[in-house]
């Protein structure tokens, strides 16, 4: 867990720069539970809406009343285990983002409710949407297809230092997609939001469970998803060594730049660059 963001490196960082953060704009309100969650894709976003969506539904529909369950059990609530949470969660109206509501209700939202958020090592988050949105035909062709157009021109596949390359445009858009790629505290801001927890993928079961017990803690039994047995059969390290060493080393400094704000902020190293890269120049 980050008990402690540098918004004062940050706020140097910026005047220096020039490069403001946005404010954050993917936050889902949990009004009953006075919750608010930054939703950052990739860093168990799926598995924390559908675990958040079905406490809110035990809530409304009296289902479930403190009785144990995993939410992956197909019967544990009216949202099936194999439906996505993401659709859910609009045509349901269960969550509400938090950019709709007035700023009266944002100021006392953000001075009474739980604000967590989680984040990840910004190369592995992006190799993740690689291997996830772009490679994975076989999960969704159509999202495939779409970001092989946008990087090639085309729909044949799109190698990963392809998509390295077409992340680092000025001009890249994938539309609504391009959040699953974009740096973290523009997502999520925590200079703007004073969360009370912002944990570490790396961590995630385990700081997970201390916010379902935390907040969630009349609610018996709750406990947050395993992850799929895909994830478990590479290392990350292996995983990672397999495709960045495929990307030249001016390329990954100009990654590194890319995300710096998001190595600032969140304390992360680039020793994984340096491993397989050599030195790599920055400024922090």
């Amino acid at each position: 867990m980050i008990y402690c963001i540098p918004c004062l490196a940050l706020t140097v960082f910026i005047l220096v720069t020039g490069n403001f953060i946005k404010h954050p704009y993917n936050i889902r309100v949990d009004a009953a539970n006075k919750v608010l969650y930054c939703a950052i894709p990739k860093v168990g976003t799926t598995n924390w809406k559908r675990l958040l969506l079905g406490v809110r539904l035990s809530s409304t529909n009296g289902t479930k009343n403190g009785a144990s369950f995993n939410v992956r059990n197909e019967s544990s609530y009216t949202l099936p285990a194999k439906q996505s949470p993401h659709a859910t969660e609009l045509s349901n109206h269960t969550w509400f983002l938090f950019s709709k509501y007035d700023e009266k209700e944002k100021n006392y939202m953000l001075n009474n409710f739980y604000k967590f958020v989680f984040v990840r090592h910004p190369l592995e988050r992006l190799l993740s949407c690689y291997r996830g949105n772009v490679a994975n035909t076989a999960f969704d062709q159509i999202m495939a297809k779409k970001y092989a157009k946008l990087i090639n021109g085309n729909s044949t596949h799109a190698t990963f230092q392809d998509f390295v390359e077409f992340v680092l445009k000025p001009t890249a858009d994938a539309g609504t997609d391009s959040i699953h790629y974009q740096r973290q505290v523009d997502i999520c801001n925590p200079c703007f939001v004073k969360y009370d927890f912002i944990g570490l993928f790396e961590n995630i079961d385990e700081e997970s469970q201390y916010i379902i017990n935390k907040v969630y803690s009349s609610k018996k039994g709750y406990t947050y998803p395993k992850r799929e047995p895909l994830y478990e059969q590479e290392k990350s390290r292996e995983v990672y060594h397999k495709f960045y060493k495929t990307i030249p080393k001016h390329t990954m400094e100009k990654l590194y730049k890319y995300y710096e704000k998001d190595f600032l902020i969140f304390n992360y190293t680039s020793t994984l660059l340096k491993h397989f890269h050599g030195q790599i120049s920055h400024s922090s």
